[in-house]
């Protein structure tokens, strides 16, 4: 399967096995990545990015990243203000069985703290 295939159907699934929680996380952004799927949430506990890929174990891996924004220091010395965005790996599952992974999503995007 191509990228965009493997993307589709993991689109495909996690909507018939819970589209109100594809809502409720407010899933937007959704992009092709390389084995997978990317999408932004805007949650009661996590906002950021959700990286769902297909491993060579036919699971999948779900990664939890922030994007972290700082001041670019030898711009700024040259009185230009820029900024780098780095990406931080909040929270990752590994091997995650499609039964699990809106359960993981919820966890992990909407629960409270």
């Amino acid at each position: 399967m191509n990228n965009k295939q493997i993307a589709n159907t993991i689109w495909e699934q996690m909507r018939a096995i819970d589209m109100n929680l594809c809502m409720c996380m407010g899933v937007h952004k959704l992009t092709i990545i390389e084995n997978g799927l990317q999408f932004n949430v805007n949650g009661l506990s996590f906002k950021g990015i959700v990286q769902i890929t297909l491993n060579g174990s036919d699971l999948y891996d779900v990664k939890l990243v922030k994007p972290v924004r700082k001041q670019n220091l030898v711009a700024k010395q040259l009185g230009v203000k820029t900024f780098d965005t780095t990406f931080e790996v909040k929270k990752e599952f590994n091997d995650v069985f499609l039964g699990d992974l809106m359960d993981i999503l919820e966890d992990s995007v909407e629960a409270r703290q």
